[in-house]
């Protein structure tokens, strides 16, 4: 609105009706967390030196996400909304299933790391399928591999791999499995440096950060 005169009168009047819907919406959006119910849970058999970490929660209220035994050894689960759930291990899983995104079929997709600490991507339908994935190109030793972290509607992944000389890339993988690399612009590729994606939505719109060349963090 920084273009609008004093000639242009009705997109002043807009820009007033604007601000007053905003600071409308916003009480209303108050009042609304004012209202609401939290609901705290603990996985039966989570230890009590770390813990139950929800990590997403779908459109029909199903929360997905991992906890710690006593044993600081990590499961996955999955908590309906009546409070029901059920908990799982993806095959090969020593060190532990990590849960990150569940989607509205209730699919779950995260990593699991093996007896080398190598991370290993999977996916889990509603069903309790479990199936590994392995971004081309990951590197087979610790510290290094596939880390799925988002899952859309669609049954599209999207998520990070380490390479062999620990530089991370983004990735996405389609319902057909074929999958696509990429580099953020200005990714450092060094050690440590490299792009990384978080989430992706139902139009296959990804968000995520990148390390540049000074492993400075960008959005």
């Amino acid at each position: 609105m920084g273009t609008c005169g004093p000639h242009r009168p009705f997109h002043s009047h807009r820009s007033a009706q604007f601000a007053f819907g905003l600071s409308i919406g916003v009480a209303f959006a108050g009042m609304a967390f004012a209202q609401a119910n939290f609901i705290s849970f603990d996985l039966p058999g989570a230890g009590t030196g770390d813990g139950t970490y929800p990590a997403s929660i779908n459109s029909t209220g199903v929360t997905a996400g991992s906890y710690a035994d006593s044993s600081f050894l990590y499961h996955g689960f999955a908590r309906a909304a009546n409070g029901s759930f059920v908990r799982f291990d993806a095959p090969e899983a020593v060190v532990g299933t990590f849960t990150n995104s569940i989607n509205a079929a209730g699919a779950i997709a995260g990593f699991y790391l093996d007896s080398g600490f190598v991370y290993h991507g999977f996916v889990r339908t509603m069903a309790g399928a479990i199936s590994a994935f392995n971004v081309p190109g990951a590197g087979r030793t610790a510290n290094q591999g596939t880390i799925v972290n988002s899952i859309n509607d669609a049954g599209v992944i999207a998520g990070t791999y380490i390479d062999a000389s620990s530089v991370y890339h983004g990735f996405v993988s389609d319902q057909n499995g074929v999958v696509t690399t990429f580099e953020a612009p200005g990714a450092g590729d060094a050690g440590g440096q490299g792009t990384m994606a978080f989430s992706i939505n139902d139009a296959g719109t990804i968000a995520g950060n990148y390390h540049d060349t000074s492993s400075v963090t960008h959005g």
